[in-house]
């Protein structure tokens, strides 16, 4: 008689959230360039059994486009993220230009994917405790958060509300993700 086995390997499905301005800033203020292909495989490996279902990065830019920013959301497309870009607010001449959108545009997607049981894990990439509120509710739902950025832009706040075995260092992985 022949006996017929089937081996079933689970495979976590993971989805990566991008807060761009806040890794770019981020990365700026220790003199680093990410290389984004290796940085998606570095959050996707950070653990066996896992599996990229999407990575999506979300950024800003201003009224008058800048070809060199332009070429970078071009190329991150072109590497296979899904790439959402919302315009900055200005407020008058000489004043700073701010970010709206961006965060509550990550969130909602995080929430609604979540939702959608479309993924398990959800690697959220920022220091930013505005995040908080967010990262609790898909908890609620039964999903696996980690976070993942630099030491000195991560708001513990974050960090104690994923716990440390789901904290995942840039500082530690820089050699493996920086732009050669």
């Amino acid at each position: 008689m022949l006996a017929i086995t089937h081996v079933v390997i689970i495979m976590d499905r993971v989805m990566i959230f991008v807060d761009g301005s806040n890794l770019f800033h981020s990365c700026e203020e220790i003199g680093k360039r990410i290389d984004y292909d290796l940085l998606r495989n570095a959050l996707t490996k950070a653990k066996d059994d896992r599996r990229l279902i999407r990575a999506h990065f979300y950024g800003s830019e201003p009224g008058v486009k800048n070809p060199k920013q332009e070429a970078f959301h071009r190329r991150l497309r072109y590497m296979g993220w899904e790439v959402k870009i919302y315009p900055l607010r200005e407020f008058g001449a000489g004043m700073r230009s701010k970010e709206k959108e961006v965060d509550i545009s990550l969130a909602t997607d995080m929430l609604l994917y979540g939702h959608k049981n479309l993924y398990d894990v959800a690697v959220l990439v920022t220091g930013d405790k505005d995040y908080r509120p967010a990262i609790k509710a898909v908890k609620e739902m039964g999903k696996w958060v980690e976070v993942a950025g630099f030491k000195h832009a991560m708001a513990d706040e974050l960090v104690l509300e994923v716990g440390t075995a789901n904290y995942v260092c840039l500082d530690e992985l820089i050699d493996q993700i920086k732009r050669k």
